[in-house]
């Protein structure tokens, strides 16, 4: 087996479905019960949408947006796992959009606490 470094990894790594057809707007989401209340298991359209609200040019963290989309459904908590997914799978669809000549407004940017942003 061939170990790649560089750039050649990160193209091993593409999914060969878009990330557009992942958003799955026939999907609902699901109230579970968890040990610490009831989780909220989002969609990517509802992670979607709860993005597009954030005010142009403000951070929020994926904490944050978690916090807001369980408080909405009436949840105690939302799962971070599918959060973070479907955080990954809006700015992959957003990339590939762009890269197709789209026309694409960012109106704000998930921000993790634990990294320094990259000054622009």
């Amino acid at each position: 087996m061939v170990e790649l470094e560089g750039p050649e990894a990160l193209c091993m790594m593409k999914s060969r479905t878009p990330r557009a057809a992942k958003l799955r707007p026939d999907h609902q989401a699901k109230l579970v019960p968890d040990r610490r209340g009831t989780m909220l298991v989002p969609t990517p359209m509802l992670v979607a949408r709860a993005l597009r609200q954030v005010r142009r040019g403000r951070l929020i963290t994926a904490a944050q947006l978690r916090d807001r989309l369980g408080s909405q459904r009436g949840a105690e908590l939302t799962c971070p796992l599918t959060t973070g997914i479907f955080l990954n799978i809006i700015a992959g669809a957003t990339e590939e959009a762009l890269a197709e000549g789209h026309d694409v407004t960012r109106q704000g940017r998930v921000a993790d606490v634990d990294r320094a942003l990259i000054q622009r």
